[in-house]
């Protein structure tokens, strides 16, 4: 790699005494056999200095080389200094991928996922300074929301994968699958625009070297949930693997079986062709399984080098809670609702990813990447409490919530190097496929009056959400992109360029429908002391009994596309600052600007009829210029300084007037169409230090302001039920500080004399943040989903005969979950907040000869309950005690348990 951060194709590498020289590719690398022992190697690039220096091979070792060449100033041939290379999925390398950047950049590589306890991508993300995760699967970056930040895979975006928000779940993609992750945290004009907080860039399995093959099978114990028995709704073998029951499907109806068209005869008719098994039986909880296997096959096409790398992934995780729902009146904070939730909780992944590689030479490469993850979960709750304080009523509720998500991603990219300057030509060609159904979701709801047993009754209501009913959606969204980038080396006097320009456009088209229905006839009441196994069965439905009432509205059903078209031009100028032993330190400064277009419409089968849109912002133009700075103070640090400005737009379904209850929380999610996009101004300073390859300190500052920031809150006109919908605020100012240390402690070696410190690195990050939200004149309050603080810290061991130990500790402060209202409307209408859980997770792992490894996993050993609280007391902190105490109101929470892994992994 150039001290410029691009890779080098064509430079040559000569080692004395082997009979073999090797010419690196279009992504840099190289590999041949040398003789082991002291050997000198040669490395030599095209308008890069020479340099030689002696290494040692050693037997059956592989030897890596860190190409870091140094540019000349006449162009001519020379000085290459060499290090030991890293992995691609190494943590020197995420700390090279750092250095090296033009943005300013987060990594996290593999090798960390193998040391901790991460699993998913969402548990990789929480080590991310300034990052936490929200529901164990958004992502917030520097305090921004998850619908601020963006989503890469393979250098192509993610769509989001949620029906209600704009965000993806990154917990369907699982670490084992992946190479690394890179978190960005400023824009270049290389980037897309839309994020405020930072993008995810997710890479999957490189093709290998040499073949590889491994299996992993493992198995997780939960210290509340696993061996206990709980009374659930059946669940079908199939969706163990994630595969949907055919007899969840929504049935072919009769095309009468409209809104509200109600023939007792003809609707009992209909509604004997559901499914209606309302079984609710004992189960007993076992062990949660966990199984991997990649092969990785290089190969050649003729005299072509060749690769595919294949892995597949399967886990299934139960998990048992105790919840509380409490609603509270707004004007006067009296208790309203009180519910305790018993709840089993199934989430099956099962994917993988198929890569393959074709290198036509060492300038001309193509790579077919392949991901595709299928996530099923289903929400088994049992519901008691008190429905209303006010008329004494009591309640029981069955809820059984099913959701399958479908992710296809697809990239074609091409890799050319041209020229003796080195000019580079990278495309890439992206599809992605998004599918999430919720396939018969099912409410029965009783109530008691005044405590009286005998005036137990299926609750029979107008609407899903207070009475007895079902309901089923099915969102598909098709997604496709194209992208070329051109970028050239140029050097006129001392001054180097890298002019680089490229061109990206994007078409995303979605379709959502949903049916729900409820149990009638309305008028009349069924009154029952039995449960809806007995209540809903076949034998129960009837013209003079149960049947279902169609109540979908044209606002269920909406379409969508989105177009996007965007340009730009940059450059990097290198400028030598200062020289230091005979080498040139460079100032770097990276500037430019980047154009999107923008076209977003959404229409209902509503609008339809009135030939109009439901939402059609128009077509928006933008101009996002950006400059970086990075300045070398030493040879092992600099300081880098960015100013960029970047847009956040609203999602389709943020648009879209379609209500969806969520039983969990007991509040609805509703869209608005008249969003406007926010527009952000990014101030970024950063100081690093690299005292070497795998050690690392850096402190920075950010600010961000933001105009017209969108956000999820309370919507104060829906006085019915408790309703979160999105809305624009007037403007935002969003601040903190950043400390990022890892440190191996072999350098206290020759201090103390304890060579044992060398087998410990410690790592470590903090970030302290500070945000102000204006919505009127007066009124001004946080950032939702933004924490003051985050805290991660990790001890690492691990010793020449295979043992290796890990504690990780990570913390954030409390944010908000849900935006409230103004005192000045509603007294006690304040925001909700999510309390800041401790989480502390231990791992050790031992190689058992040479290809096998046993890893023992223990995770939330604090175990702390997961609690949402409006801050009565204003003190900051989390209460438990009543408000009449001077305590905070708790109107969620739920428990969340311990555990226990153990897996197996054999490498052959």
């Amino acid at each position: 790699m150039s001290e410029t951060g691009r890779t080098l194709a064509g430079a040559k590498v000569f080692v004395t005494g082997a009979t073999d020289s090797a010419m690196s590719d279009v992504d840099g690398r190289f590999s041949f056999r040398v003789p082991v022992g002291s050997r000198v190697v040669f490395i030599e690039a095209e308008g890069h200095e020479l340099y030689q220096d002696t290494v040692r091979i050693e037997k059956d070792k592989e030897f890596y080389l860190n190409l870091v060449l140094q540019v000349v100033e006449r162009m001519e041939a020379a000085d290459v200094r060499v290090k030991r290379k890293p992995k691609e999925n190494s943590v020197a390398q995420a700390i090279q991928t750092k250095r090296l950047s033009s943005q300013l950049v987060e990594s996290i590589s593999a090798e960390d996922f193998s040391k901790t306890t991460i699993r998913t991508t969402s548990d990789a993300l929480k080590r991310i300074p300034g990052a936490t995760i929200s529901e164990g699967k958004f992502a917030n970056v520097r305090g921004m929301f998850d619908r601020y930040n963006a989503g890469y895979l393979n250098g192509a975006p993610l769509p989001s994968t949620e029906s209600d928000r704009k965000a993806f779940s990154f917990d369907v993609i699982p670490a084992s699958l992946l190479d690394n992750i890179v978190v960005i945290k400023s824009a270049t004009p290389d980037l897309i625009a839309d994020f405020g907080g930072g993008i995810i860039k997710i890479n999957t399995k490189s093709i290998p070297d040499k073949f590889t093959q491994s299996i992993s099978v493992g198995f997780q114990y939960n210290s509340i949930t696993t061996g206990k028995s709980v009374r659930t709704f059946d669940i079908a073998g199939s969706e163990y693997f994630g595969v949907m029951s055919s007899a969840n499907i929504a049935p072919n109806l009769d095309p009468k079986m409209i809104v509200d068209y109600n023939q007792s005869v003809f609707n009992a008719t209909e509604t004997k062709k559901f499914n209606n098994n309302w079984d609710f039986n004992p189960y007993s909880v076992k062990p949660s399984p966990r199984f991997n296997y990649t092969i990785g096959i290089p190969f050649k096409i003729k005299k072509m080098q060749a690769g595919a790398m294949v892995s597949w992934n399967y886990s299934m995780t139960q998990r048992m809670a105790l919840g509380k729902v409490i609603t509270r009146d707004f004007s006067d904070n009296r208790l309203w609702r009180s519910f305790t939730d018993s709840i089993l909780a199934t989430n099956v992944q099962n994917g993988g990813v198929a890569n393959f590689a074709l290198k036509i030479n060492n300038k001309n490469k193509i790579d077919f990447k392949n991901l595709y993850s299928l996530t099923y979960d289903v929400n088994s709750i049992v519901r008691a409490g008190v429905a209303s304080y006010d008329d004494n009523i009591t309640s029981q509720a069955f809820s059984n919530f099913s959701n399958l998500n479908s992710l296809y991603s697809s990239q074609l990219i091409g890799s050319h190097v041209m020229g003796r300057r080195q000019s580079t030509l990278n495309w890439v060609l992206n599809y992605g496929s998004t599918i999430r159904k919720v396939p018969d979701f099912r409410i029965a709801q009783y109530s008691v009056s005044e405590g009286d047993l005998s005036t137990r009754q299926m609750v029979i209501n107008q609407f899903f959400r207070d009475g007895t009913g079902r309901f089923f959606s099915n969102l598909n969204e098709n997604s496709s992109s194209a992208s070329l980038d051109y970028s050239t080396l140029r050097k006129t006097g001392k001054l180097t360029w890298i002019l680089k320009t490229g061109a990206y456009v994007q078409h995303r088209s979605r379709v959502f429908n949903s049916r729900q229905f409820i149990y009638g006839p309305i008028t009349g009441g069924f009154f029952s002391q039995a449960e809806p196994s007995k209540d809903l069965a076949a034998d129960k439905i009837s013209p003079t009994g149960l049947y279902l009432i169609d109540k979908t509205r044209d606002k269920d059903d909406y379409t969508a596309f989105s177009a996007l078209g965007a340009a730009y031009a940059m450059a990097e100028n290198q400028l030598p600052l200062f020289k230091k032993a005979g080498k040139s330190y460079d100032l770097k400064v990276i500037y430019g600007v980047r154009v999107e277009q923008f076209t977003q419409v959404l229409k209902s089968r509503e609008a339809t009829k009135r030939n109009v849109y439901l939402a059609n912002p128009g077509t928006n133009v933008d101009w996002m210029p950006s400059i970086t700075s990075i300045i070398p103070v030493s040879k092992k640090s600099s300081v880098r300084m960015a100013y960029s400005k970047t847009l956040n737009r609203p999602e389709l379904r943020e648009l879209a007037p379609f209500a969806f209850y969520n039983f969990s929380i007991n509040s609805e999610i509703l869209g608005f169409t008249n969003l406007q996009r926010a527009t952000i101004q990014n101030y970024d300073l950063r100081y690093e230090f690299y005292s070497n390859k795998e050690d690392m300190v850096s402190i920075g500052v950010f600010k961000k302001r933001i105009n017209n920031p969108i956000e999820f809150s309370l919507d104060p006109t829906q006085t019915q039920i408790r309703t979160f919908t999105y809305q624009n605020q007037r403007i935002a100012n969003n601040k903190g500080l950043e400390l990022e240390v890892r440190k191996n402690f072999g350098s206290l070696t020759k201090l103390i004399g304890a060579k044992w410190l060398k087998n410990f690195t410690f790592y470590g990050n903090v970030a302290l943040i500070k945000s102000e939200v204006r919505f009127d004149s007066v009124n001004t309050r946080t950032l939702q989903g933004q924490s003051p603080y985050v805290i991660n810290a990790s001890l690492f061991y691990q010793n020449k005969k295979g043992w290796q130990l890990n504690a990780s500790f990570n913390k954030i402060g409390q944010r908000i979950a849900y935006i409230g209202l103004p005192v000045s409307s509603a007294k006690f209408g304040l925001d909700i907040y999510e309390y800041g859980r401790s989480v502390l997770d231990f791992q050790i792992a031992k190689n058992i000869g040479k290809s096998g490894m046993f890893r023992l996993t223990l995770g939330d050993l604090l175990a702390q309950k997961s609690v949402f609280y409006q801050d009565m007391n204003h003190n900051g902190k989390y209460d438990v005690k009543e408000v009449i105490d001077g305590g905070d109101n708790t109107l969620i929470s739920f428990t969340n348990g311990r555990t226990m892994g153990v897996s197996y992994t054999f490498s052959f």
